[in-house]
């Protein structure tokens, strides 16, 4: 019994290591894995506005931060701009990022899957503000 629960603990860590992805930002270029993906803005915590592009620079998204009184700076609105689609998030830009990796949002000759953006809005897009 005792060599079943370690075997499932190896097995567990290696699934974990193997699916994680890293994402790193460098003179405005986000890669994961090492792999160059989309070009970032300056979105800091301050920024009024900030987009993610592909990396010859064609703005795919927007994001904005939205106003809580209660914990300022904690959510985002994101619009993929092709389609006009807007989704509300609470993740700071390299977790988000991930997620646009892992939904394979923007594809390899840097356009939105708009297919993917439509189920990404249907599966994220929760109304926070509609909450407050």
């Amino acid at each position: 019994m005792k060599l079943k629960s370690v075997l499932f603990l190896v097995a567990f860590a290696i699934g974990t290591t193997v699916n994680a992805q890293e994402v790193k930002i460098k003179k405005e270029i986000a890669s994961v894995d090492g792999k160059e993906y989309v070009r970032v803005g300056d979105c800091g915590m301050f920024a009024k506005e900030c987009y993610i592009s592909n990396l010859e620079g064609e703005q795919l998204i927007l994001i904005k931060p939205l106003d809580d009184p209660r914990t300022p700076g904690t959510y985002f609105q994101v619009t993929f701009i092709e389609s006009g689609t807007k989704v509300e998030i609470k993740k700071t830009i390299k977790p988000f990022i991930k997620m646009l990796y892992e939904n394979k949002i923007v594809t390899e000759e840097g356009k939105l899957n708009l297919q993917r953006v439509k189920s990404f809005s249907e599966k994220y897009g929760n109304q926070i503000s509609i909450k407050k």
